[in-house]
């Protein structure tokens, strides 16, 4: 099991303010923390919708590295950040999060993927009609971009497939959805890696 730190996310207030005033110390501390706790990799996003995101995506990359060779995901969905930013990755280890099976997105992915074939790769069970409620939509899904990225090179080793958990506080079902779909692509695929945001089950719950 890998445990993948993501609470790098300039969809988070404390974190988007962060990366706008260049607060070097607070970045530092939460990479600090989540290292300390057994993360493996440390997600980084700097979508704060301002600035340059690239840039902002470096000197995340900067600030981590200040603490050692960190294996980096590189959480964005801008290719142009992503193929810049995945240069100034120290370690061998490196992760895009993430792709999805929507056919523009995945097709600016390619070139890149097809350069990095080593590089692990995020990719979720959703396309251009969202995310399927049911779990064979979500199967199909997986299905195709495994093939896609095989096709291009990548090793089952190195794709991460998220069956997408969601809140329970929207659909009561959601956790089972996701077991299910989860199980049934281990099935099939039993070479090819899982992931997930864990901690997405309880978005909207009172005491989360």
């Amino acid at each position: 099991m890998i445990i993948i730190g993501e609470r790098i996310n300039a969809t988070r207030k404390n974190i988007a303010e962060a990366i706008e005033k260049k607060d070097e110390e607070f970045i530092k501390k939460e990479v600090e923390k989540q290292i300390k706790y057994g993360a493996e990799f440390i997600d980084l996003n700097a979508g704060t919708g301002k600035g340059n995101e690239k840039e902002d995506l470096k000197w995340l990359i900067d600030i981590t590295q200040q603490l050692g060779e960190i294996p980096i995901s590189l959480d964005s969905s801008d290719i142009e950040a992503i193929e810049y930013c995945i240069q100034f990755i120290k370690s061998n280890e490196k992760m895009i999060n993430s792709i999805n099976g929507e056919k523009e997105k995945l097709e600016k992915f390619l070139p890149f993927i097809k350069n990095n074939p080593d590089c692990k790769i995020v990719a979720l069970t959703m396309d251009d009609n969202g995310i399927p409620e049911d779990v064979e939509k979500r199967v199909e899904i997986a299905k195709k971009l495994i093939d896609t990225l095989m096709e291009n090179g990548v090793k089952g080793e190195n794709i991460f497939i998220d069956p997408l958990v969601q809140p329970v506080s929207v659909n009561s079902k959601n956790g089972i959805i996701f077991i299910q779909t989860l199980k049934k692509i281990k099935e099939i695929f039993p070479d090819v890696k899982t992931t997930c945001g864990l901690s997405n089950i309880s978005f909207g719950l009172p005491k989360r």
